[in-house]
């Protein structure tokens, strides 16, 4: 797609360059500062482009991984089937334990201590380290990557799928109206609002400057076979 919307750009500068010859002859400098306005303004489109695309590429990845690892689903989403991780497993305790770090499920971190809740780290096993750096600036409500967001010191275990379907498991009262014996029927009021806080934010805008990963290639698969 980029390729096709390069040429296509090249194509619009060549046609702008002809109709400038006129001006460049008569006004050699406003020519110029025109063109250089326009090359200016498509190189900032596509980086702009590259880095949606690149964001993108991390994403689809992240599900592909989790999805490998958790098996899927099929959800219908106004009226139309969408494939989707199945989180059950990302947040099934086992007495007072709670699952461990699933390969594509990015892991988030919160501390639940303050009035708001607050991430405080992340990690995603399994995805290299390229990809994992791409994930810093992701609209993660957005781009649907599969969350798993885990409070304090492993008290609580919320999920969110690529279409936004959260669900939490844990021992942590998570609604100001919460009382012994609340399910997770019950509770997802409280489960949905950490979730909307937690991804008002890309990673960096809450301060972090890596996800951590278990894996030590700099490239993802796909990248080095290019």
């Amino acid at each position: 797609i980029l390729n096709k919307a390069m040429q296509a750009a090249g194509r619009h500068l060549a046609e702008v360059e002809g109709r400038l010859a006129p001006l460049a002859q008569l006004n050699p400098d406003d020519a110029t500062s025109v063109l250089e306005a326009i090359r200016s303004s498509l190189d900032a489109s596509f980086e702009t482009a590259m880095r949606q695309q690149s964001q993108a590429t991390a994403s689809q990845f992240a599900a592909f991984k989790a999805r490998l690892a958790l098996g899927s689903e099929e959800v219908e989403i106004s009226g139309a089937p969408r494939t989707v991780t199945k989180l059950d497993g990302a947040r099934r305790f086992v007495g007072l334990r709670a699952p461990s770090t699933i390969g594509g499920v990015l892991e988030l971190r919160v501390d639940v201590s303050h009035d708001a809740p607050m991430v405080v780290g992340a990690r995603i096993n399994g995805v290299a380290k390229a990809v994992t750096a791409r994930l810093l600036d992701v609209d993660l409500a957005a781009r649907g990557v599969p969350v798993r967001i885990v409070l304090g010191n492993d008290y609580g275990v919320i999920t969110r799928d690529e279409v936004g379907r959260v669900r939490y498991s844990g021992y942590l009262p998570l609604d100001r109206d919460s009382r012994e014996g609340m399910n997770e029927v019950q509770q997802l009021r409280g489960a949905e609002h950490i979730c909307t806080v937690v991804l008002s934010r890309s990673l960096r805008g809450w301060g972090l400057d890596t996800v951590e990963t278990d894996d030590a290639q700099e490239e993802s698969p796909q990248e080095e076979s290019r």
